[in-house]
């Protein structure tokens, strides 16, 4: 760009263009190559950042001038090769062509590498921040899966304790199952989710646990779409859930009562869900009777769990809801089973398959 300007001055000067315009452009410019590297190193070594107005403009008129007094040194000392003038004058004449030539590119150079320095720095910065808010989220939800382990192994405990006096047998294989269960859970800590297919044999360990105790008294029904078994949900999400069924519910009842259990995918989501035949053994019970179950999944640890580690996971993408079982579930039974009477609690979360696993939401 530089050689064709020099052309289009001598072309209209009337004189002649030749070679001569290129070398001018390509190796007269060559001196701001080390003059806009080194003003890089400068503005990255000391930036501006708390330095006094007075300090910094001191440091701009001593950038200028030297650098306009070295560019007038360049053209003094190569000009035999390069030949800006025909006649080379004093170097007072060219120093004054030097600071009316170049005072507003050196003040150029210095504002663009202080821009892309600082663009730097705030890209670096950016990612910084976002690193950290990653670690911030998995510190959370490692926090919210820390409290949820203990809570769940203590109910297993006191099943365990009911049992050692009054079936010694019962209890042995309730323990082996909840070693089984533990085993598998700590294998899945360091990933925050697993796939579907994971999920639901952990789950089953936990309930050949509560089977143990509840014995008839707790029917499962499972209505998994077998598309389904490979999509990435957040570990342990379904035991806290199904947790809350049979504690709230299904224990409580002296009849035998139903867990349904399912999943589908929807659109661009997953769909879970998880029912129950609620608390009372008769099907015509109290209309306040899933009211009062729903208030003590509510004050549990359980339900608070699960939502504040869906929202660590999926920000506003997800949805979980607590409704009326008989409302969402008739279409699903049958003579043979107990009505589902209790809740209906369903979650949709982002389908993610292995090949797209899992980020923490921002």
């Amino acid at each position: 760009m530089y050689a064709f300007q020099i052309n289009e001055m001598l072309r209209q000067s009337g004189q002649i263009a030749h070679w001569q315009a290129l070398n001018l452009g390509i190796a007269g410019n060559l001196f701001w190559v080390p003059v806009t590297m080194g003003f890089w190193a400068l503005a990255a070594r000391f930036p501006p950042d708390g330095v006094r107005k007075f300090h910094l403009a001191l440091r701009l008129i001593a950038a200028l001038a030297i650098t306009v007094f070295l560019r007038a040194v360049f053209v003094y000392l190569f000009n035999p090769i390069l030949h800006w003038y025909e006649v080379l004058p004093d170097f007072s004449t060219v120093l004054k062509a030097s600071v009316q030539n170049n005072l507003l590119m050196v003040a150029m150079l210095i504002g663009s590498v202080h821009g892309l320095v600082y663009f730097e720095r705030e890209k670096r910065a950016q990612l910084r921040l976002s690193e950290l808010q990653a670690k911030l989220t998995k510190a959370q939800l490692d926090a919210l899966s820390a409290r949820l382990n203990p809570h769940f192994l203590f109910n297993a405990m006191n099943s365990i304790a009911e049992l050692v006096h009054q079936d010694a047998n019962a209890a042995d294989r309730m323990i082996l199952s909840l070693s089984e269960l533990l085993r598998k859970s700590l294998a899945a800590q360091p990933s925050q989710t697993v796939a579907l297919s994971e999920e639901l044999e952990l789950l089953k360990h936990y309930l050949a646990i509560e089977h143990i105790r509840l014995a008839e008294r707790l029917q499962l029904r499972w209505l998994i779409d077998a598309d389904c078994l490979p999509a990435q949900v957040p570990v342990m999400i379904l035991q806290p859930l199904v947790e809350n069924a049979i504690v709230h519910a299904i224990s409580k009842r002296r009849a035998p009562g139903l867990v349904c259990i399912s999943a589908a995918r929807l659109g661009a989501n997953l769909r879970i869900c998880i029912s129950d035949s609620g608390a009372s053994d008769a099907d015509n019970s109290a209309s306040t009777q899933p009211d009062r179950q729903r208030a003590a999944i509510n004050s549990g640890l359980g339900l608070s769990n699960t939502r504040a580690r869906l929202s660590e996971l999926y920000g506003a993408e997800y949805r979980l809801e607590i409704t009326t079982a008989n409302a969402a579930s008739l279409a699903n039974q049958t003579p043979q089973t107990p009505l589902l009477i209790g809740l209906h609690v369903e979650i949709e979360i982002p389908w993610q398959s292995p090949q797209t696993p899992a980020q923490i939401a921002p």
